[in-house]
């Protein structure tokens, strides 16, 4: 008789074996017996043992959504075939592919009209990174790799709380908590507070004109040039 017995980690089968025959060529005074043996798993098995592997938006519809990865391919596009849908004009059908080669996780764009974007690179093809940011039309999708997932993305849900994930900024609700802040702080130690506001000059007519793909650009571009003149490193 052989009892398989449960939540054994696959590499290791182990097996209980009774009353053993003569035909299994060993001592038969034995009654009991229990064999350990190794089995050999498939390489890719192997490596995706514990390698977990998640997409998040952190910009664009479906904020927070998580994407588990697998071995299987999983598209991102505007069909409605695609894993990952991405409805907007500026998205091609079928956009950009994220596969599992045995040994990390690759990105590749699928001939799309307006490209794939990886930590602002425009890419053919490229190996994914724990972090690397991943633009498709105006969504953004956060790659997170390895062990602590769960504490990964739950440190993303806080960080998009307070950040934009186009401009990479602070966002607008921690301004206001920001501001009423330092506003009491003001008023408690009777110290002046100065705020700065400015405006980017026809904006509205460069969406209109260039379309919203171009007005991103320039809100990151901005944003850039004024995280640099405050020092700002994050």
């Amino acid at each position: 008789m052989s009892i398989e017995l449960p939540k054994v980690h696959p590499a290791l089968a182990v097996r209980y074996d009774g009353n053993v025959s003569k035909a299994d060529n060993r001592d038969s005074s034995a009654s009991e017996r229990t064999v350990i043996t190794q089995r050999k798993l498939p390489v890719q098995q192997e490596n995706a043992i514990g390698r977990d592997a998640y997409l998040v938006v952190i910009y664009g519809e479906d904020l927070g959504r998580r994407i588990a990865l697998g071995e299987n391919a999983i598209e991102a596009g505007r069909s409605t075939n695609c894993g990952i849908p991405v409805d907007q004009e500026s998205v091609s059908r079928h956009h950009a592919r994220i596969w599992w080669t045995g040994s990390g996780y690759k990105v590749k764009d699928l001939g799309s009209t307006n490209g794939t974007y990886v930590n602002d690179a425009l890419i053919t093809e490229v190996d994914l990174n724990d972090g690397d940011q991943i633009k498709i039309g105006r969504t953004i999708l956060k790659f997170m790799y390895g062990g602590n997932i769960e504490a990964s993305y739950h440190e993303e849900i806080y960080r998009m709380m307070t950040f934009d994930g186009l401009t990479q900024i602070y966002n607008k609700r921690y301004f206001h908590e920001t501001l009423e802040r330092e506003i009491s702080r003001s008023r408690r130690y009777n110290r002046e507070l100065g705020l700065v506001l400015f405006d980017i000059d026809h904006f509205k007519q460069k969406n209109d004109t260039f379309g919203h793909l171009a007005g991103d650009s320039i809100l990151k571009d901005l944003s850039g040039v004024v995280r640099a003149k405050l020092g700002v490193t994050q």
